[in-house]
């Protein structure tokens, strides 16, 4: 199955809006909850899978947003970084 990879996101949205679906790992890294959405075709027919995304998984996937299918090591670090950035941003509004 070919992954076509997003997140949604909850937490930064306007109030009546459950999730959001977005390329961008500044807003991924922001959500209360991360999932991957992978979409494919199996016998002729299109599928999309959902699955939650643990913290390692998290950081795996902001990395892949910021650069791509292969990212290096730096991006993980990267990616981590922005997500101890919204965990402390998000305990400030608490």
């Amino acid at each position: 199955m070919q992954s076509q990879r997003g997140c949604l996101s909850k937490g930064v949205l306007p109030q009546g809006c459950p999730a959001r679906m977005t390329h961008l790992p500044q807003l991924a890294a922001m959500a209360d909850t991360h999932f991957g959405v992978e979409k494919g075709e199996e016998n002729g027919r299109t599928l999309t899978k959902v699955v939650s995304l643990d913290r390692a998984a998290r950081r795996s996937e902001i990395a892949r947003l910021s650069g791509g299918d292969h990212p290096s090591e730096t991006m993980i670090a990267g990616a981590e970084e922005l997500l101890c950035a919204a965990e402390q941003y998000k305990n400030q509004l608490l």
